[in-house]
């Protein structure tokens, strides 16, 4: 990490006033960016922002241009592209954006490379893949004096070597993709240009680190489903005793058998995607999710049956962990927790309809509502 300092003044009409700008002078070397900018706030580069992969990219396609003409129309988006302008800031802008990095704000203007600032990104320090600023005063290191850019293809012994468009002693219909190789520090000469009919020395200025934006994230995998595991009724008359699938009774989901070993005694627990503490809870027997059914009435009411065949809100159970045991709960889609309890006088069968004030004052001196979830 390198801190710089830079503060930026910025007129209106700034990238408007460098393509004219440019042209009326007569710049060899590139369109002069007519932005004030003075090098004088802080700032941290960001040196995540490329890649060695994505800088290399870069560096191999800038190569694959070198010695090519591309001021000679006005193709911008020809294979290859033309600019009929002083073009090397259209070139580091082509081969960026062909690269994948993000080139909004960018021009023909080179001080529109100041792009790297809003990204944390200008640097003294060179890295494959960035573009090299320069400019015409080695002590007034401003954006309005800034001439040139070229892509860096390599560094070696406080040398870098570069790649830029528009490179040679000519107009930019006559000049050249071209590499040369020169000092890396800031303030080391770069070569000459032709600035209002004088020449004129450019020197070094510094880095900016092409942006790549986050790669979109793929949908979310569902997490692998655990199973097959038992829910055994941990306390009261049919403590021991495991839920299971009555399949003759309507799929309803009643405690009561000592034996774990039947598919209809066996569960998948699957994960909720983003949901730390949730699962769909699967039946072996049918096939299908535990619901706790609250478009049912009275007693009826959270009456737990293994018949949905796509899981949701209804057949999302949380857990909760009290002491080694389990507690389930399912929200009705009102915001509120309605646990699973073991219905004692009812037969067994398991219904969300415990509510989470009861829960919580039954739940230290031994509720229905605690299962042991196991192999």
């Amino acid at each position: 990490m390198k801190s710089l300092s830079f503060s930026i003044r910025r007129p209106r009409g700034w990238r408007e006033a460098a393509v004219a700008l440019a042209a009326a002078a007569g710049i060899t070397l590139s369109a002069l960016a007519a932005v004030q900018h003075t090098v004088t706030t802080n700032r941290v580069v960001d040196s995540a922002s490329t890649s060695t992969g994505s800088g290399q990219a870069i560096a191999d396609l800038a190569a694959g241009y070198l010695g090519a003409h591309m001021g000679t129309k006005n193709d911008p988006n020809g294979d290859p592209p033309s600019w009929y302008e002083w073009w090397c800031a259209d070139f580091a802008k082509y081969i960026w954006g062909k690269a994948g990095a993000q080139t909004n704000g960018l021009s023909a203007a080179a001080a529109s490379f100041e792009y790297s600032y809003s990204h944390e990104s200008f640097s003294a320090t060179p890295h494959i893949g960035d573009v090299m600023v320069v400019g015409a005063s080695p002590s007034n290191q401003t954006w309005d004096n800034v001439t040139h850019v070229a892509i860096v293809t390599g560094i070696s012994g406080g040398q870098v070597a570069t790649i830029g468009g528009d490179e040679g002693p000519g107009m930019w219909y006559d000049n050249t993709v071209a590499q040369q190789t020169t000092g890396a520090a800031v303030g080391s000469p770069f070569g000459t240009g032709t600035l209002g009919g004088q020449s004129v020395s450019v020197y070094v200025y510094g880095y900016a680190s092409p942006y790549f934006p986050a790669a979109a994230q793929p949908a979310q995998q569902p997490a692998q489903p655990v199973g097959a595991l038992s829910l055994r009724v941990a306390d009261g008359s049919l403590a021991g005793q495991y839920a299971s699938v009555q399949q003759g009774g309507g799929d309803v989901v009643q405690a009561g058998s000592a034996d774990a070993a039947q598919s209809a005694q066996r569960f998948t627990f699957t994960p909720v995607p983003g949901q730390s503490d949730a699962y769909y809870i699967q039946s072996q027997a049918t096939g299908e999710y535990l619901s706790a059914r609250f478009d049912l009435s009275g007693d009826q009411r959270g009456t737990l049956y293994a018949n949905v065949a796509t899981p949701g809100q209804w057949e999302t159970f949380h857990e909760q962990h009290v002491g080694a045991n389990q507690a389930l709960y399912v929200d009705d889609g009102t915001g509120t927790k309605w646990y699973v309890s073991t219905e004692m006088n009812n037969g067994g069968v398991l219904r969300a309809r415990t509510s989470a004030d009861e829960f919580q004052r039954n739940v230290n001196s031994g509720s229905w509502e605690l299962f042991y979830i196991g192999s």
